[in-house]
């Protein structure tokens, strides 16, 4: 189950994403901020305009606004969004991977509702946290692509 699809995207009032370990510590540099971003907006590399990044960035800064899944019109939904506060990078590791990223959704009264753990498995492909190790393949059905990244916000349960 996702944000989109249990009807729960107009009630997200904010997110935040929490980087952690070896994506922490190269993230920023890397452009993990960036990427996390844009997938969280729904564009993946081969539909997003890549001279609007950086305004897109800029703008998100300036105005604390995310547009959620602005890549599909239909559905995109804004929140409050301070680029910095609320996309943590945390030099410690989740329990179960070095590469983790935790996504949490919060109401209009600063309630949390939903949190969700994501692991990075290498080749580009990350899993949620309850898909990990299953049936010991990498590239499992429910492993997710970096390619693919808009499924992020779809994902969180």
């Amino acid at each position: 189950m996702n944000l989109l699809l249990c009807k729960l995207l107009v009630k997200t009032n904010r997110l935040e994403a929490h980087i952690y370990g070896s994506l922490s510590l190269t993230g920023r540099g890397h452009n993990t901020d960036i990427a996390v971003v844009m997938g969280l907006m729904g564009y993946l590399p081969d539909n997003v305009d890549i001279e609007s990044i950086e305004p897109t960035i800029e703008q998100i800064k300036q105005t604390h606004k995310l547009y959620l899944a602005q890549a599909d019109s239909s559905n995109t939904h804004t929140i409050d969004f301070d680029f910095y506060k609320d996309m943590p990078f945390h030099y410690d590791f989740l329990p179960r991977h070095e590469n983790g990223m935790t996504l949490k959704a919060f109401n209009a009264d600063e309630l949390l509702f939903r949190k969700k753990h994501f692991i990075l498995i290498g080749g580009g492909f990350i899993v949620d946290d309850e898909h990990f190790g299953e049936n010991g393949s990498k590239r499992s059905a429910s492993a997710f692509s970096l390619s693919t990244r808009r499924r992020l916000v779809k994902t969180l349960p």
